[in-house]
């Protein structure tokens, strides 16, 4: 066995489950800590878990909302298909801007809230490029070498 072999066989068998349960203990022990007693962990908590819930109820009603959207498009009539993406693109400018009115109102009253929420959002949408990246096909250009 090479020493790569015994370092990724050690690290799969060894150090990542015992890596998993040290943090599975502590993550517990800081839920327990933290609903025993009142204090910054507390509210932590609940913004924690607030934060999750939305996620999680934000991406359930996208993939109902997406369902729906494909169900309708593949009824509507060839005709009215431009009709529909011009409406798309006036909705995601309104969005645009509603979220910019939310985040102007927001930073009045809690600047590092909004802070944090602008990171998420420049965070999320730098993962979503990443990812199409990925998927598209890698093609040379003709002013590369190799070309």
């Amino acid at each position: 066995m090479q020493r790569r072999e015994f370092l990724f066989y050690t690290w799969k068998k060894l150090l990542y489950p015992a890596l998993l349960l040290v943090l599975l203990f502590l993550g517990v022990r800081f839920l327990a800590e933290a609903w025993m007693h009142n204090g910054a962990e507390r509210l932590l908590l609940w913004l924690g878990l607030g934060f999750v819930l939305l996620t999680l109820t934000g991406l359930w009603f996208r993939k109902q909302l997406g369902k729906l959207g494909n169900a309708l498009y593949t009824r509507i009539p060839a005709k009215m298909l431009p009709f529909l993406h011009a409406a798309r693109r006036l909705l995601d400018v309104a969005a645009l801007l509603g979220l910019g009115a939310v985040l102007y109102a927001g930073w009045e009253k809690d600047p590092w809230l909004v802070l944090f929420f602008v990171i998420y959002l420049l965070g999320r949408t730098w993962n979503t490029f990443l990812a199409e990246e990925r998927k598209r096909p890698q093609t040379l250009q003709a002013d590369e070498p190799g070309a």
